[in-house]
């Protein structure tokens, strides 16, 4: 329901004859909450233009906005896939670095100004921070991401207390012009058979970057601190929820989740989004 049909859905719908409402998801009976995404950026600003390589109708490859070579197979992906990343070693980080530091460019004060009358009108104020997993993983790759935690721990941690940093800046310079709702954190770090790292990782490398992120964000107001991650995250959801975090979604079915049991383990520690099979 976030998203609408995923890729080559919307077409097999329309063969069944779903309506137009059905297509939009507008036609069930889901609880939408207008939300307003404030005008600040938390991650990479690499200066790097994307640009369009080739352009078939199989597949299209590209540079993206950090430079990676990226390849999308239309017939099955919304997604394209990095090809290479621009990170292997300390020194490439070192190299990299600055597109996560702190400038006040980051930060756009105008439109905060505009978005505090939204916030004032009821509508729930959102920002995204860089992933502990996913950003180490946009860098480097799945698996240099995880055999990272054993052979560069200090280029992760470095990683972590740069992309805190520059959050924490942006977040006291939000909570200047307009309370802060909701911080949310894309991680999508777990397949069927469970999570990339594990609680020691969840321990090491999470917990040090999410508390601090949290506690800037319960300063300008914030309530909700949610997590995407696909997969069955089970194993490492007690110490996701020892950082901060209080609301995940999708509850992926196909990832092994099973919604209600989590409400009857939870209770009201963890807000859920999802539990909806999506090839259904």
């Amino acid at each position: 329901e976030l998203f609408g049909p995923l890729h080559v859905l919307e077409a097999e719908w329309r063969k069944q004859g779903a309506s137009e409402g059905e297509i939009s998801m507008k036609a069930f009976d889901w609880d939408y909450v207008p939300v307003v995404w404030l005008g600040v950026k938390t991650g990479a600003c690499t200066g790097i233009k994307p640009q369009i390589l080739e352009d078939t109708p199989e597949r299209t490859l590209a540079i993206d906005h950090m430079g990676r070579h990226t390849k999308l197979i239309k017939s099955s992906a919304t997604i394209a896939l990095p090809l290479d990343h621009p990170v292997s070693t300390p020194e490439d980080w070192e190299r990299v670095k600055h597109w996560y530091t702190f400038d006040e460019s980051r930060v756009d004060r105008e439109a905060l100004l505009r978005q505090r009358k939204d916030w004032e009108r009821g509508i729930l104020s959102m920002i995204e921070v860089p992933g502990a997993f996913d950003q180490p993983r946009q860098l480097m790759g799945e698996e240099n991401a995880c055999i990272a935690c054993y052979e560069e721990p200090e280029m992760l941690e470095d990683m972590l207390n740069t992309f805190a940093d520059t959050a924490v800046k942006v977040i006291e310079r939000i909570a200047d012009v307009v309370p802060l709702d909701c911080v949310h954190i894309h991680e999508d770090m777990a397949g069927k058979s469970g999570p990339l790292w594990g609680p020691n990782q969840i321990q090491e490398f999470f917990k040090p970057y999410y508390t601090r992120v949290w506690d800037a964000a319960q300063q300008a107001g914030a309530k909700l601190f949610s997590q995407d991650s696909d997969g069955d995250i089970s194993p490492i959801l007690d110490d996701l929820i020892e950082c901060g975090i209080n609301c995940i979604h999708p509850i992926e079915p196909v990832g092994g989740n099973d919604i209600v049991e989590l409400r009857k383990k939870y209770g009201n520690k963890l807000s859920l989004k999802g539990g909806i099979d999506k090839h259904a």
